[in-house]
């Protein structure tokens, strides 16, 4: 089964009300005041769909602060809104050579490759987990997606597991994933995949 337009924009939307206004409400410690205004204009203009506004106040924010993770993370996430996924991957791929474990990079990262590169997209997942246990959405995504590549002893332990994490997440499973979980009860509370 393949993940639907509507399953990877609502993980989008997640994602994005996670980080769009959560990450650049915040600085690094040493931004000056000026930046964290635009950051938060930035993040503002992100809400009220005003991607092109937010993406230049970002863009100001760079000019200052190359390396402000926040103004990197949330560019790269604008233009994943708005399709422009080459863009995204370029800039996520920035962010994390400066910080290699910032999950949520790493997350939209994964959620770009599950369209092109279900391996890829499989491997971030793991990523995530390993730097944090309690990541029912990469379990839930990794499961899916080792579903979908026929891995269904692994896909049924990833999929248990985010419903552990997260029970509200099993509204976002088709009756045959629902009956798929089933078949593990009493599976290790820590994915199988590789």
């Amino acid at each position: 089964m393949t993940m639907s337009g509507r399953s990877i924009a609502a993980v989008i939307a997640v994602a994005g009300s996670l980080c769009v206004g959560a990450c650049s409400a915040g600085s690094t410690p040493s931004s000056s005041s000026s930046v964290k205004v635009l950051l938060q204009k930035a993040s503002a203009e992100a809400r009220a769909h005003q991607y092109s506004r937010a993406s230049a106040d970002l863009t100001a924010v760079l000019r200052r602060e190359p390396n402000n993770v926040y103004a990197l993370f949330d560019r790269a996430l604008l233009a994943q809104k708005e399709g422009r996924v080459a863009v995204a991957l370029a800039g996520y791929d920035v962010l994390l050579h400066q910080e290699p474990t910032y999950a949520p990079a790493l997350f939209n990262s994964a959620l770009i490759y599950s369209e092109t590169d279900p391996s890829r997209a499989m491997d971030l997942y793991r990523e995530i987990i390993r730097l944090r246990k309690t990541a029912p959405l990469s379990y839930l995504n990794l499961g899916l997606l080792e579903e979908k590549a026929g891995r269904r002893v692994q896909a049924s332990a990833d999929l248990q597991i985010a419903l552990q994490q997260q029970p509200a997440l099993r509204s976002r499973l088709t009756k045959a994933q629902q009956r798929l979980v089933a078949t593990t009860k009493g599976a290790p509370k820590t994915s199988s995949s590789p």
